[in-house]
């Protein structure tokens, strides 16, 4: 999935729009994760964070790294918690 991604701006006013393909991103978080989380739940924090953090992103060279990273460390965090609850 390739997200055409500038928060309010419409796709057609014109604008020049950073290009993000979640797809190798979804597929390397996925494996840091030892495919415990399902894909789409991973695309889906991927598209929060970039809505979240990035909507004012000038600089997008290293979107794809702090994309991975973030939802990595956010998909963890919820692993640990659903895995904490279970053993109450």
């Amino acid at each position: 999935m390739r997200i055409d991604f500038e928060p309010g701006v419409p796709a057609a006013a014109g604008a020049a729009r950073p290009v993000v393909d979640l797809e190798p991103l979804v597929a390397t978080v996925s494996r840091q994760l030892h495919g415990e989380v399902d894909e789409q739940r991973i695309r889906c924090e991927m598209q929060r964070l970039l809505e979240r953090d990035f909507a004012q992103a000038r600089i997008t060279a290293y979107l794809p790294i702090f994309l991975a990273r973030g939802a990595c460390e956010a998909l963890r965090a919820d692993l640990a918690r659903a895995a904490a609850g279970g053993r109450r």
